[in-house]
């Protein structure tokens, strides 16, 4: 799907995870684009089309017209404690903005990164997304380096496309 400058890549499952054998458990899709198609994009994501039962893995992407490099893409989410990162955040050294935020109003229907991305005052290459289904909270996470070096950007927004917290490293 290309609208604007936004390239998303929509993935779904095909086959059936309970009939198979071990050497099909990761499959890697390699999707052809001409340069004058690429040529105005700036923005790429990746979304899968549905929930992952299962997945605990913290998956990265580039995103904002960088360089895929050895990164192995955001295609689907891992779970977190809502209320764990509450907690952690009162013991660790980082700046929480509780309030002012820019997404105020439920919504019916939104995509937790661009929802997240309306919050955001700088811009970031890299980024994680993880949602608690207890608490139904998504957890964004923004950063440029995957070593975990530099500035960090945690977005936090309810089921209804609300933010709820931002935290700052």
């Amino acid at each position: 799907e290309i609208t604007g400058n936004d390239l998303i890549i929509h993935i779904s499952q095909t086959n059936s995870p309970e009939i198979g054998t071990c050497d099909m458990a990761g499959w890697m899709s390699v999707i052809p684009f001409s340069k004058t198609t690429l040529a105005n994009i700036t923005d790429y994501d990746a979304v899968m089309d549905g929930y992952s039962e299962g997945t605990g893995e913290q998956r990265y992407e580039v995103f904002d017209g960088g360089e895929p490099v050895q990164l192995p893409g955001h295609v689907e989410w891992g779970r977190f404690s809502y209320e764990k990162d509450c907690r952690i955040l009162q013991e660790q050294n980082w700046t929480a903005q509780w309030d002012g935020f820019v997404n105020t109003e439920p919504v019916t229907e939104f995509i937790a990164i661009d929802q997240a991305k309306k919050e955001l005052k700088e811009e970031f290459l890299l980024r994680q997304t993880f949602y608690d289904d207890i608490e139904d909270v998504w957890k964004l996470r923004f950063f440029n380096d995957e070593n975990g070096n530099g500035p960090e950007t945690l977005v936090y927004i309810d089921g209804n496309g609300v933010t709820k917290l931002i935290v700052k490293k």
